[in-house]
């Protein structure tokens, strides 16, 4: 059994359009929203084998507040993509021993991987988003194929507004 679960880093901050797409932090409102999400995701980060992020400022600082600190993050460069083959073509690579892992990135990867993963189709992962994805009989990354998985979770923070 394998079990991956993408969290879509939270809103990140337009207000200096000279800044590099790689260094934009989380806004106001991202932080917020990685507040409150961090109590629905931080159960998933409690029973994950490894957390994988991009190595984007606010992919970053989304699973930093997630976690508060008590999760080893491992930051990966490959993950500040935005093309789910690249996505995928990093996950076929994670050691088989990992049976539970996060990833936290981007859109437009996050939501055509997820919909090329599952039997089911989601419109989009938005920001601060999480789906949680299960395959039942599959023992190796490598062999994880396109309609292959289930979505077991899917959350956002829209779901927590008042």
């Amino acid at each position: 059994m394998k079990k991956l679960v993408f969290i879509r880093h939270a809103k990140s901050s337009w207000e200096d359009t000279t800044m590099n797409d790689h260094d934009r932090p989380l806004n106001k409102k991202g932080k917020e929203a990685a507040i409150t999400m961090s109590k629905a995701i931080i159960r998933h980060v409690n029973e994950s084998d490894a957390v994988f992020s991009s190595t984007a400022k606010r992919a970053k600082q989304t699973i930093e507040i997630i976690t508060q600190g008590d999760a080893k993050i491992e930051y990966k460069p490959a993950l500040y993509t935005f093309d789910y083959k690249e996505l995928l073509a990093f996950v076929k690579k994670m050691d088989d021993s990992l049976e539970r892992v996060i990833i936290v990135g981007h859109n437009a990867a996050f939501t055509d991987a997820i919909n090329d993963l599952s039997s089911s189709k989601i419109f989009n992962l938005p920001t601060c988003g999480i789906a949680v994805l299960l395959w039942d009989e599959v023992i190796n990354w490598q062999k994880i194929e396109s309609e292959s998985a289930r979505i077991i979770y899917f959350d956002t923070p829209k779901n927590y507004r008042k």
